[in-house]
């Protein structure tokens, strides 16, 4: 598989960096500036096989070698010019080599905007909602005969949707969301389930320290989990609930509790993450809020998301601008396969889904 540089900079512009990020602010009560740079990272990149259709929101990981994409959300028309928001129930998968994405079944009902957790098991999907609702349900998507099943596995303690969660070890972890499409502020809570122990329900332990969020960024990583970014809702006029994009992060370590770290130096909310090597954690763009006033006016002029990939080291406690990509998605998420981060489809500019399919070989440290 042959796979192509997108972009690597130049001594000059490497040089450059490195003398405003000797400037830039420092991170409260540490000290450590919130940006560094790296030794000469790149991210060689390909684009596989697009989706039937884009998805925001959809359910994904792998099983196997397969990438599976589950249930998700496209609009009929651009919202600015009256499209309604649809939910699609198709189950798409990728096989490695496959020319192209099969249908190998449906979700009942159609959900979006739950946690994708890859295991050795299947794809834990958990949450989720439609348009009148959210849910606590929680399936394991796996293959059999090469169509997909659903396995039932313990519900959440509550309903949730706009949550994310990841896997440690055989625990699995979600943070975050919202209880309902209406309701005024986000959930600040953290859940445990042990998947050796399924008989059990999802145990609810101390949340961290900060605000209540939806979209959190949540990845396992060095012996913790770590949870950063995401949207506070704080309720605004007319019953509205307005966005606050949020750079805080924490550590949890079991046993040991909740941790503040270094603040990333932009909002990330929704981007694709994924653990890397022994002590890295790398995040593919992500909505920083600048432009959320502007979604509707701007329309197919808006210039889409973030498109820097950061990378936090656990060790130093830093974070480091990689590179740029040409265009990333929001609203998916990455599953590693081998050496290979896999990005499929996901919501590229406000209102509009993307079919593209990226496969993301990071090298260079």
């Amino acid at each position: 598989m042959r796979f192509t540089r997108l972009f690597e900079p130049t001594a000059a512009v490497r040089g450059l960096l490195g003398l405003v990020l000797a400037f830039a602010p420092m991170c409260a009560g540490c000290g450590r500036p919130l940006v560094r740079s790296l030794e000469r990272p790149r991210l060689e990149c390909r684009v596989l096989p697009p989706m039937p259709l884009g998805l925001g929101g959809a359910y994904s990981g792998l099983v196997g070698d397969t990438l599976l994409v589950a249930g998700g959300t496209f609009f009929s028309a651009p919202p600015w010019s009256g499209g309604a928001k649809q939910w699609d129930g198709r189950v798409f998968a990728l096989a490695p080599g496959a020319g192209g994405w099969e249908s190998l079944g449906r979700l009942e009902p159609p959900l979006a905007y739950g946690a994708s957790i890859t295991t050795p098991r299947g794809v834990v999907m958990a949450g989720g909602g439609d348009a009148r609702q959210h849910f606590d349900t929680v399936r394991l998507l796996t293959l059999v005969n090469g169509r997909v099943h659903f396995a039932t596995l313990p519900p959440l303690s509550r309903t949730a949707a706009y949550l994310e969660g990841t896997r440690l070890g055989n625990t699995l972890y979600v943070a975050g969301g919202r209880s309902a499409p209406d309701a005024p502020r986000a959930m600040r809570s953290f859940l445990a389930l042990d998947l050796d122990r399924l008989g059990d329900r999802w145990r609810e332990l101390e949340p961290w320290p900060g605000p209540a969020r939806i979209f959190p960024r949540v990845v396992g990583q060095d012996g913790a989990v770590y949870v950063f970014s995401g949207a506070e809702l704080v309720p605004g006029k007319d019953g509205w609930s307005e966005r606050r994009y949020l750079t805080d992060a924490y550590r949890y370590r079991p046993g040991q509790g909740w941790s503040r770290i270094a603040d990333l130096p932009h909002a990330v909310v929704a981007a694709p993450v994924v653990a890397w090597g022994d002590r890295q954690i790398l995040v593919f763009g992500g909505d920083d809020g600048r432009l959320a006033a502007q979604g509707v006016a701007l329309g197919d002029d808006h210039p889409g998301f973030r498109r820097e990939v950061l990378v936090y080291d656990t060790g130093a406690d830093q974070w480091a601008v990689v590179q740029g990509l040409p265009s990333l998605a929001v609203t998916t998420s990455a599953s590693l396969s081998g050496r290979t981060v896999l990005i499929p489809t996901g919501e590229d500019r406000p209102g509009h889904r993307t079919t593209t399919v990226l496969a993301i070989r990071p090298s260079g440290w």
